[in-house]
Parts: C-alpha cells; structure tokens; sequence
C-alpha cells in the first residue's frame, strides 16, 4: 500500500512509473510470512495448572477467584498471571536469509488449532491437551 502510494524506494518506484512522494528505502524489505503449525499432543492426565479454570472469569471460574483473592503476590495469582505459555524459545533456522531469528516456538497447557472465530472459546475446553 505505501508503495502504491509513493512511498518507498525511488528506483523501484520509478520503475513502475508510480509518483514517489517520499523515496524510502526500506519499505517493503524485512516482510516475513507467519506460518503456524500447530502440534497437539493429549496427555494421560489433565494439567494441574488447569484445575478448575474456565476461563471466562465468572463466579465458577476457580483460577479467576485465585487470581482475585492474591492481588499481592504474583506467584500465587495462578493461570490469570501468566501469557498461558509455559515454555518460549526463539531460533535460528537453517532456511533464514541471515543471521535474524525466524522461528518462535512455544508450547502451552492449551488445545491450540490456529485463529478462527471464537477460537479462545476452544483453546481451554479440555485440560489435557
């Protein structure tokens, strides 16, 4: 869109006969695609972080409660204080151009499929996944 517009590199622009309002030569360099693939794997027993939770913060909710009656201290605020990922790591793969980090790599007590409508509705249904 800012290319079309006229903004970016000039000889590029240029080359496509399009105006240039501002020659800027880094845009459209750096774009990555965000391929997710997602790996479930269902476990023996449920999660124990779990117990409870619904996640809809309601009166049912036991890991809302938690998080509710522990204002104070982090480590017992349970579920509602973390990002819901329990293991994070960035890599190099063998495939990147450079030297930058292409690959984010997180796994969690989730039953995470992708986006679609309503998918947060579905990422906690069961708790071994």
């Amino acid at each position: 869109m800012l290319k079309l517009s006229g903004i970016g590199p000039k000889a590029e622009l240029n080359s496509f006969n399009i105006p240039v309002l501002v020659d800027s030569p880094g845009v459209g360099t750096n774009m990555q695609d965000r391929y997710e693939i997602g790996l479930n794997v269902q476990h023996s027993q449920d999660f124990h972080i779990l117990d409870g939770c619904t996640l809809d913060a309601k009166p049912h909710d036991e890991c809302y409660k938690q998080w509710q009656n522990n204002p104070s201290v982090l480590a017992a605020r349970g579920t509602y204080a973390t990002d819901g990922l329990a293991a994070t790591m960035v890599a190099h793969s063998d495939y990147a151009d450079n030297s930058d980090v292409d690959m984010f790599i997180f796994g969690s007590p989730a039953n995470f499929t992708g986006y679609f409508p309503q998918w947060y509705d579905y990422i906690v249904d069961k708790h071994n996944l």
